[in-house]
């Protein structure tokens, strides 16, 4: 809805916050969170208060255990330091919070009732939701998206009203453990913070994607490339489609130009970030540079850190679903902070497909992508219905829904 350029234009001015339509983005990465605090308004709107990123002190998971209390101190001082300098109510806290991707998991089922009355009613598809979230008993589902509607077996888009007296759905159920869930629950319990809804990062992305008219037409294949965890998630026709993930990130060329170029991680985080251009002429004169006191290998830099890019995107397409996903997407995006420069030119060479421009105006968010994006989940969803009593105005029902998420 907003550029970032927007979001900082909207901070310098201090006008006068309505601390009850206060609510926080929350969006927990695996490295630091990114946290978006908003004033909603009326007619669909918002400003922005503030945004911060919030580096871990250390890694979330210890031997599959989440650290608690280190996330909990953590969120505590951020809280503290919004409340002190925008006088914010501390009774009345409330978030929309994106939990970690490593920890989500998806599940896909069909499920179908007979119908007596000959119409397919709203209360049908409620009906075949509960079925679908009761079949799942290993997670706690966030959220259940029909992805398709049958009627009488023929597929349609829009089933109510049609006479059937064979009603199906395909729903996409999207969770976590209960243990994390709940670890996660208590963890914002203790912090006085009421989490209107959990939200699968997916799910907010596809409302912020949709919202965006200059690319609302496109089939996008996103690519999420975190710090431990890839992402591979694609949306054909305002619908999220498959869903798939590996257990490798951007810290393994951190590791990797540590182990060849002999830096610390500091210092190979900064390289990798910073230095790495795939167009440098290599052996020429600029291919290398001192950091640190060390003398760095421009070129060695540049094979490490695409060698172990590449290496990735080669697991990737040998995951299944990739080829369906690739073939009916238009373009890939680019999302997290892990992709290095050139990232573009690699994918478009082994996966043969464009990349979108990062220089889009609908990324013009990328680093809060995700907490941003939460905050169009919110409105797009009516979650949260600001209080304009102190306003001679009526909030407009939102214009669109552009997912339905019926849990």
């Amino acid at each position: 809805m907003v550029s970032l350029s927007t979001f900082v234009n909207k901070l310098t001015k201090r006008t006068r916050i309505v601390k009850e339509n206060v609510v926080y983005m929350i969006d927990l990465g695996s490295s630091s969170a990114k946290w978006v605090t908003v004033e909603l308004r009326g007619n669909q709107g918002y400003k922005a208060i503030d945004l911060r990123t919030v580096a871990w002190t250390q890694p979330l998971f210890h031997k599959k255990s989440l650290m608690k209390k280190p996330i909990q101190e953590v969120l505590f001082r951020s809280l503290r330091e919004l409340e002190t300098r925008f006088h914010l109510l501390a009774d009345d806290r409330r978030a929309l919070v994106a939990l970690p991707m490593a920890i989500y998991q998806t599940n896909k089922i069909t499920v179908s009732i007979r119908i007596e009355a000959g119409h397919i009613r709203q209360e049908h598809k409620i009906e075949l939701i509960n079925r679908a979230q009761e079949s799942c008993k290993d997670m706690v589902v966030l959220h259940a998206i029909p992805t398709r509607y049958y009627a009488n077996k023929r597929a349609t888009k829009d089933p109510i009203g049609m006479e059937a007296t064979d009603f199906a759905m395909d729903v996409m159920l999207v969770g976590c453990e209960e243990s994390l869930y709940e670890d996660f629950r208590q963890i914002f319990k203790e912090l006085n913070i009421h989490v209107v809804k959990y939200v699968a990062p997916p799910l907010a992305f596809v409302n912020y994607f949709l919202s965006r008219m200059n690319v609302k037409m496109m089939n996008p294949l996103v690519f999420d490339l975190g710090g431990e965890v890839a992402y591979l998630y694609n949306i054909r026709d305002g619908l999220l489609g498959h869903f798939l993930s590996v257990p490798y990130g951007s810290e393994l060329m951190t590791r990797d130009i540590s182990a060849v170029l002999r830096t610390d991680k500091s210092t190979s985080k900064r390289l990798k970030e910073d230095y790495v251009d795939p167009d440098r002429e290599r052996g020429g004169t600029n291919n290398s540079t001192h950091l640190n006191g060390i003398q760095i290998d421009l070129d060695t830099l540049n094979d490490v850190v695409f060698s172990r890019y590449s290496e990735l995107l080669k697991v990737i397409e040998k995951l299944p679903h990739f080829d369906q996903m690739r073939d009916v997407s238009s373009h890939v995006i680019l999302l997290g902070l892990g992709h290095p420069q050139g990232a573009a030119k690699c994918i478009q060479s082994l996966w043969h497909i464009q990349v979108l421009d990062s220089d889009d105006d609908a990324l013009a968010n990328r680093p809060y992508i995700s907490a941003i994006a939460l905050v169009d989940y919110c409105i797009n969803n009516d979650i949260v219905l600001p209080n304009l009593s102190h306003r001679r105005q009526t909030l407009k029902h939102r214009l669109f829904q552009v997912v339905e998420d019926l849990f």
